[in-house]
């Protein structure tokens, strides 16, 4: 169960699709399932924004290169 401040979290995620909220979450939920919690925090939230960004930023410089 993911318990966060919805209107806090929009503010990070504004320019985000459905579909990278998603990713975001489900990346979440795997991460607190790693570290044997039941409930994914902020933390996990934080954690799984930044490896997700990171994605596309590699993404992107990598597309650039072709």
């Amino acid at each position: 169960m993911v318990h966060v401040q919805s209107d806090i979290y929009i503010i990070y995620t504004c320019t985000f699709t459905g579909a990278d909220i998603s990713n975001i979450v489900n990346q979440a939920a795997f991460q607190a399932a790693r570290a044997g919690e039941r409930e994914v925090n902020m933390g996990h939230l934080e954690y799984a924004k930044e490896k997700i960004l990171d994605g596309k930023h590699r993404l992107h410089q990598h597309s650039k290169h072709l």
